[in-house]
């Protein structure tokens, strides 16, 4: 019993460690934001139109996971939760070549389906 109870206690803390350098590494909402829908010629522009390599497709699946991962600056979590996990599906899609996925990532990704709801104002 007490083997079994050090092996739960040592899963434990090495999920917890785990964890916390998981979240280290996760970007902040305007890294990804700046990294992913930068500039007119954007990694979730080019990946929208169909121009992307799978790189560049799997880039933007992190980028997008990585936004999930955030806590939202201002309104309900849940929504942010559910608006985050369409966008990360949608995304996927595209990674896994699925027909009509890039048009999904688009709408999803409007920019003031999120900013009207997340996006403090300055």
């Amino acid at each position: 019993m007490r083997k079994l109870l050090t092996v739960a206690v040592v899963a434990m803390a090495a999920i917890g460690v785990v964890s916390l350098v998981r979240a280290a590494d996760t970007k902040e909402i305007k890294d990804v934001m700046k990294e992913a829908h930068g500039g007119d010629d954007s990694l979730r522009a080019k990946v929208i139109a169909g121009k992307a390599d799978k790189e560049a497709k799997e880039m933007l699946l992190a980028l997008y996971k990585d936004l999930a991962a955030n806590k939202p600056p201002q309104g309900d979590a849940k929504v942010w939760a559910t608006k985050t996990k369409a966008i990360v599906t949608a995304a996927e899609d595209v990674v896994n070549g699925k027909a009509g996925a890039e048009k999904k990532l688009g709408t999803a990704t409007a920019c003031m389906g999120c900013h009207s709801v997340f996006k403090p104002k300055k």
